[in-house]
């Protein structure tokens, strides 16, 4: 289970603090934890502030750094100050940045390649409607964690450890929506299996509705329908 403490602050200038948040995390139980060093940036603006993940150090037990991430895509979180008629002490915004993080799930772990190891996930982004995470999957062999470009465009991705399948859920308002299974190859490769979507005409009283799935090394249509409109 996470563990979130504040370590320490620098004034940076009378409205934007930096500050760091430690997480200690194991991995699989015949590890010991890892410490996971959080570098935010953060400004206030009257009852809204916004801070960014700027750079994440990985520690073993001992404290000793063993690789960091930094020059990462993500994006800035809006958090609110609850009370707006005064000006919160930098230690009040670092423990509202951490409540920001555990309650958006900001950052998490679990096991995205389905190896027995959890992996860690930074948000990239995030819209009205879908969300996407940055990956970094533990390497057992080197006891690093190695950045995973496919997993890291994935919009909403979800992990199903029983079936080791994965789903990408892409949405954009009614009748506009595709979701897309997965799975891994022998080479470790993501495999699309099946692709289901819906697209709406604007010009007209229906939308379209179509799945295909993989037969062979190609992706077939296997059923499409043309759909009225409910008012």
């Amino acid at each position: 289970m996470k563990r979130l403490m504040l370590i320490g602050l620098a004034l940076i200038c009378s409205n934007a603090i930096a500050g760091e948040i430690i997480i200690k995390q194991k991995i699989h139980e015949s590890l010991p934890e890892y410490e996971f060093r959080i570098e935010v940036s953060t400004s206030v603006m009257d009852e809204f502030g916004h801070y960014k993940i700027e750079k994440i150090v990985v520690s073993d037990k001992d404290g000793k750094a063993i690789q960091s991430f930094e020059k990462f895509e993500t994006q800035e979180i809006m958090y609110f100050i609850l009370d707006s008629t005064s000006s919160p002490a930098p230690k009040n915004i670092i423990d509202l940045i951490t409540q920001s993080i555990i309650n958006s799930k900001f950052i998490s772990f679990q096991d995205a390649n389905f190896d027995g190891y959890l992996d860690l996930g930074v948000t990239k982004w995030f819209g009205a409607h879908n969300i996407c995470d940055n990956y970094w999957l533990y390497d057992k062999n080197t006891g690093k964690f190695m950045y995973d470009k496919e997993l890291s465009d994935l919009s909403d991705a979800e992990f199903d450890p029983k079936t080791k399948t994965i789903y990408e859920y892409f949405g954009s308002g009614r009748h506009n929506n595709e979701r897309k299974t997965y799975k891994f190859d022998e080479k470790g490769k993501l495999l699309l299996l099946k692709e289901e979507k819906e697209e709406y005409d604007y010009e007209s009283p229906f939308y379209y509705k179509f799945t295909k799935e993989l037969k062979g090394r190609k992706m077939v249509v296997t059923s499409s329908e043309t759909i009225k409109i409910k008012k």
